[in-house]
């Protein structure tokens, strides 16, 4: 089938569970008035991950997007099919490929979500910590 012909709701897969990624995700949907996009919150439900064959662990590593064709998009490739689907964004996204910095955003991103990653499994380990403590 070709690309052009194939045309699904986008899916956005984020941790509910980091208040940053939270802040930033709500703020895209307020402004995805019309719904063309479904945001997931994979830290309450992995069922859409599965059926993507999306490993949890990767997607909390970093920001996975089905694009309207039903590919994976990862990182500042997620995010630029984010910003491509919603108002106002979509010059972001424009800006970005013309002036060629996907890149350095992607150096920047890498840093960020190794960093966000490392305090997600300290949480985790916390949390783990903490329920055989009281058991």
């Amino acid at each position: 089938m070709s690309d052009t012909l194939k045309n699904i709701e986008p899916i956005v897969f984020y941790d509910g569970s980091c208040p940053l990624c939270t802040r930033e995700i709500k703020h895209y949907i307020q402004i995805d008035r019309n719904k063309h996009i479904n945001w997931e919150d994979i830290s309450t439900d992995t069922s859409l991950l599965k059926q993507h064959d999306i490993a949890y662990a990767d997607a909390m590593k970093k920001l996975h997007v089905i694009d309207p064709y039903g590919k994976t998009k990862i990182g500042v490739d997620a995010f630029l099919t984010i910003w491509q689907l919603i108002p106002y964004y979509r010059y972001l996204a424009k800006v970005v490929i013309f002036l060629r910095i996907k890149k350095p955003m992607t150096l920047v991103y890498e840093v960020f979500a190794k960093q966000r990653y490392r305090k997600f499994m300290l949480r985790q380990l916390c949390t783990a910590s903490c329920k055989l403590q009281t058991k």
